[in-house]
């Protein structure tokens, strides 16, 4: 009796497994040209830096892994994206293959776009919209994240000691991916869209390589899109009173990425605009 038990238990258990080496065998790449796969590989096309950003890249340990910048495969400079394949290994977020505006604390070259930073007191809209083309398999989302620092410009080295927030605003995540970092504090809805808040104050780089903390916000939307549109300045109005304090802060930039749990993916960047609206223009 008992080995029938423990029998029916481990049946009824895997039947709700996922056969991921299945799906990843079952997945076709999409036909592309690969520009680039070095370590932060960077291409700049109008006034945006497409960045291969492998930040945790150590988590995979000795499992093999590739992370590439693309471009479509008739050549066109106007239409890049991203490729990935991470090993299914623990829960790490391995890289953020993104495409940015403006100045990253962390790696603040070059400079291509003079708006930024922006002085956050000052905005009446930031509006951010993007199109995505997404393939993949396994787990993933679609975030588009903001630094927040106390300087009002960026030299030319890393000034991570800047940095006072991480914001970030996820539209798309797959079933299995992680919930955002910190606790969930609230509901809000924001132009007919609901989300929910995530905060932690004191976070830090989970790769171990940076000792700097920061305070972090996640707007998760509640349905998944790829064509999306949202306004971040909508979103502050919408926190609970103290949750940042914003006054004398500065967005450094905007970064529109895949932040990748597992498995295999590419994606094509169709559009990423932003509309920046400041008290007297």
């Amino acid at each position: 009796m008992t080995k029938l038990i423990s029998f029916t238990l481990i049946s009824i258990a895997c039947a709700g497994c996922i056969d991921r080496r299945s799906e990843l065998e079952d997945w076709t790449e999409p036909s592309h040209t690969v520009t680039g796969c070095t370590d932060y590989y960077k291409v700049v096309s109008h006034q945006k830096i497409f960045y291969n950003n492998v930040w945790n890249k150590n988590a995979a340990g000795n499992f093999p892994w590739q992370q590439c910048i693309v471009s479509s495969p008739e050549g066109s400079a106007s239409h890049y994206g991203w490729k990935w394949s991470w090993p299914d290994k623990g829960k790490d977020i391995f890289g953020y293959p993104q495409v940015r505006y403006g100045v990253s604390p962390w790696d603040p070259v070059p400079k291509i776009d003079s708006r930024f930073p922006l002085q956050i007191e000052t905005l009446e809209k930031l509006g951010v919209s993007f199109e995505l083309e997404l393939s993949a398999v396994g787990e993933h989302n679609v975030a588009t994240s903001f630094w927040v620092i106390d300087h009002s410009e960026l030299g030319d080295v890393p000034q991570k000691d800047s940095i006072y927030a991480e914001v970030m605003v996820w539209n798309f995540y797959t079933d299995q991916h992680i919930s955002p970092a910190g606790q969930k504090i609230t509901e809000v809805s924001v132009d007919g869209a609901k989300w929910s808040v995530w905060f932690e104050s004191s976070w830090r780089d989970q790769s171990g390589v940076n000792e700097n903390t920061w305070s972090y916000v996640t707007f998760r939307a509640e349905n998944n899109c790829l064509n999306c549109q949202f306004d971040l300045i909508a979103l502050f109005n919408a926190l609970p009173t103290g949750t940042l304090d914003l006054s004398h802060k500065y967005l450094a930039n905007v970064e529109l990425g895949t932040e990748i749990m597992r498995g295999k993916g590419l994606v094509w960047v169709k559009k990423f605009d932003l509309d920046i609206q400041a008290e007297g223009e």
